[in-house]
């Protein structure tokens, strides 16, 4: 075996994870170790931090991943920003915002002391423009606006930047057709931003 038991006895009877790491079925024989069960957490530095959740840093683009950035922050520690945590935006292709290098501004949203994983965000740095927007538009409100897509299920109504409402196919009357580029009035049916979903009907 790679792995030695400081005390084998102590793990007679007992479950443990292992890792096969060699099958020779010559020799019949099966190799597997317990430490490498694990290398994610292996790889974890072992290093007191010098942070706690809420707080903000600045940290340096590592690694740019298909579903986020990997930021370094002190020593060997690194932090995740998930694409979902960039922006209150949608974000595209993250190539195109970020280089590797590039200095970053986070905040510490969680610290897994299990794994030792952190989560970042950059988002959060910025008020939620859903919140802001929730007091602008209360129910009943009417808005001329313009529409922004159209879709098999409704049409979209922009109302302010990163930030549309949908008229249901079922509140469009039968036979009108709508348009991207249509101007609308609107009234706001519903105002959700921790779905962002808002519903809008005709006036």
């Amino acid at each position: 075996s790679s792995h030695l038991l400081s005390s084998p006895n102590s793990s007679v009877g007992k479950g443990m994870e292992v890792r096969i790491i060699e099958v020779d079925k010559k020799l019949n024989r099966l190799v597997f170790s317990e430490r490498d069960a694990h290398p994610e957490e292996a790889k974890l530095p072992k290093v007191e931090l010098q942070f706690k959740e809420g707080d903000d840093l600045t940290g340096k683009v590592n690694k740019i991943l298909p579903f986020g950035l990997l930021v370094g922050l002190t020593g060997e520690v690194e932090g995740l920003v998930h694409i979902s945590e960039i922006s209150w935006d949608r974000v595209g292709n993250l190539e195109e915002m970020y280089k590797v290098g590039d200095s970053v501004k986070v905040k510490v949203s969680t610290i897994d002391p299990g794994t030792g994983k952190i989560s970042l965000s950059i988002k959060k740095l910025q008020e939620d423009p859903w919140r802001e927007a929730e007091k602008k538009y209360p129910l009943g409100k009417e808005i001329e606006s313009i529409i922004s897509r159209v879709s098999s299920y409704g049409a979209f109504v922009q109302l302010e930047k990163g930030i549309e409402g949908l008229i249901h196919s079922s509140k469009i009357p039968y036979g009108m057709k709508l348009q991207t580029g249509d101007k609308v009035k609107v009234s706001i049916d519903l105002f959700n931003p921790d779905q962002r979903r808002v519903a809008l009907r005709l006036v």
